[in-house]
């Protein structure tokens, strides 16, 4: 607007040049365009003086030399005492009605100033309380998520202890049994038992993990590290599956205080996902960078065929399985929110028809010893 203005007075008037700039938000003259009479044009920035008008001196000096000794008209654009924005004018004469012109113009263009500009400050203001209103329901659902975990890891804890006992019994008796058995059937039997009762056993101590994990033993850890580590417990499933992995990590990134068992069973978790979501030659892409807040941020993609917004909600709970979405979860999740929560970081699922993301937030080594993120 402040544009067709300047060229809207430069054309009325016979101006030899013209210069328009809006003023900042503190205060300060933004960076205007000066246009001249011979086409040329040139940036020039500004500084705004003490009143309403900038220094037009400093304004001028800053031209080229031949300008400078040119004769000229700042015109303030606003309305109130607010002065939204200034042009320029270089002339030679100035007749009365151009003066009557110009001061025309300069009301009316004021005028749409204040208008344009009090429309931004409310559609400014929509939007700040739209993110603000977008973070509390985020930060709810979050408290929620985490409240219902808590729940199910009591419960777990207690479940656990309750079916660990007679499943020992069984198993002992199983093998017993199996021990002073010779008939081949009864002992393919026996084994299938003790075998299926071994199987229950891991489950009980993923559960029991899920529900009262071991305090994190912590160190300076690099995520490079951590990644490494991870990428070679899954190394052989990923090669049998003909799944590629690829890894992108910021070597300027800080360290994190972790313990590097959890840490590295959190992406060995997040990874093996991933795996069972894939076809044959899928891919799954390891990026580590720089996280808002002072984080390490790990964000785990795979180009599977991802999970419903339904089942997005239960991904981290306990033996939840989406496989009608390619995903059998188990544990792995619910293990990996587990130990991210005992490294006070967060961990988020985002899935789309073309694949899954999982992002790992961790606190940076500063912030987490300001926060005793790892006790």
């Amino acid at each position: 607007l402040t544009g067709v203005v300047a060229a809207t007075l430069a054309d009325a008037t016979g101006a030899l040049g013209v210069l328009c700039y809006v003023r900042s938000e503190d205060g300060t003259a933004a960076e205007g365009t000066l246009w001249t009479d011979d086409a040329c044009s040139v940036s020039c920035p500004l500084v705004a003086g003490s009143g309403a008008q900038p220094h037009a001196t400093q304004v001028v000096t800053r031209l080229r030399p031949t300008w400078q000794k040119r004769s000229y008209r700042v015109i303030d654009l606003g309305t109130e005492g607010e002065n939204l924005a200034h042009v320029l004018l270089w002339l030679d004469d100035l007749s009365a009605s151009d003066e009557k012109l110009i001061q025309e113009v300069s009301t009316w263009c004021g005028f749409w100033l204040e208008r344009v500009a009090h429309v931004a400050r409310l559609e400014q203001q929509l939007e700040n309380l739209a993110a603000a209103l977008r973070e509390q329901s985020a930060r709810a659902e979050a408290k929620l998520e985490e409240a219902k975990l808590a729940a199910l890891a009591e419960m777990a804890a207690g479940a656990g202890h309750e079916i660990n006992n007679p499943l020992a019994v069984i198993s002992g008796r199983a093998q017993l049994l199996l021990a002073e058995e010779s008939d081949p059937r009864r002992r393919k039997a026996l084994e299938t038992i003790n075998a299926q009762a071994q199987r229950i056993h891991r489950m009980i101590v993923d559960l029991m993990t899920f529900a009262r994990p071991p305090a994190p033993i912590c160190q300076p850890l690099t995520i490079a590290e951590v990644v490494a580590q991870a990428l070679g417990r899954v190394k052989a499933d990923a090669d049998s599956r003909r799944v590629t992995i690829t890894t992108t990590v910021n070597p300027a990134l800080p360290q994190v205080s972790g313990d590097m068992g959890q840490l590295a069973t959190v992406l060995e978790c997040v990874l093996q996902n991933g795996l069972e979501a894939i076809v044959e030659d899928g891919a799954v892409e390891v990026v580590a960078d720089s996280g808002a807040d002072s984080t390490v941020e790990l964000r785990i993609s795979d180009n599977g065929p991802g999970i419903s917004e339904s089942q997005r909600a239960h991904v981290f709970e306990p033996f939840y399985s989406g496989r009608e979405a390619g995903r059998g979860l188990g544990m792995g999740l619910s293990k990996a929110w587990r130990f991210v929560r005992n490294h006070k970081g967060e961990i988020q699922v985002g899935s789309s028809p073309e694949g899954t993301t999982i992002i790992v937030r961790l606190p940076a080594l500063a912030a987490a010893t300001e926060q005793r993120a790892c006790a």
